[in-house]
């Protein structure tokens, strides 16, 4: 999924149903945006990544449908669009944040009774979280390129992506001196319901 699509005019949607193991979610993520756990929109120049990430789960059996939108519809799905990265780009922020502010607790106790090995397990998991802050960002980034949503999200992507930057190097370096997090996140996009929209235009509850 490395070459970058461009997006088409059209709209599409994607419904799966997956009894077995495994998800697609995260490569979705890369190039769709998320209705409900198993619906997702993306542009109609997308359909070539969205196919490649759903045959394996195609061969296991799952149920995967993708149709198309009017190309009426292609300006208020992609401000849905916009609004549902925006919310996901903020709660990988807060969730990062949350988990440091936890490690940050576990780590001072751990270091208190002296036991390497929880502050082992702690650093790893901090370690993890920024890997996984740091993957989510860069989906972000890709998905927004589909949608031609760039320009909107570039303000709210790049202060979290600074912010992630700033501190994981305060947790290599704790001793250092404390780094302003600027650029501040930017305020959030007005709130939109993705799924209702999509359940309006399509008839499908997207409940699956």
């Amino acid at each position: 999924m490395s070459n970058k699509p461009e997006a088409g005019e059209q709209m599409a949607v994607l419904w799966y149903d997956i009894s077995g193991k495994g998800s697609p979610v995260t490569a979705l993520r890369r190039c769709c945006v998320a209705v409900n756990k198993s619906v997702w929109i993306f542009p109609l120049g997308a359909i070539p990544l969205v196919q490649s990430v759903m045959q394996k789960f195609v061969d296991d059996g799952a149920d995967v449908d993708i149709s198309a939108f009017i190309p009426e519809e292609t300006e208020k799905l992609r401000r849905r669009a916009l609004v549902a990265l925006n919310k996901h780009a903020r709660r990988m922020l807060h969730s990062l944040r949350r988990s440091l502010a936890k490690a940050e607790v576990q780590l001072a106790e751990a270091e208190r009774l002296q036991s390497a090995k929880e502050v082992k397990a702690w650093r790893q998991r901090v370690t993890q979280a920024f890997t996984y802050a740091r993957r989510d960002i860069a989906a972000a980034e890709e998905c927004a390129l589909v949608f031609q949503l760039t320009g909107d999200l570039q303000e709210l992507l790049s202060a979290i992506r600074h912010e992630i930057k700033v501190r994981h190097s305060e947790f290599i370096n704790p001793s250092a001196a404390v780094v302003d997090v600027s650029p501040l996140v930017p305020e959030a996009v007005e709130s939109g319901n993705l799924a209702d929209s999509v359940a309006a235009l399509t008839g499908h509850s997207g409940d699956r």
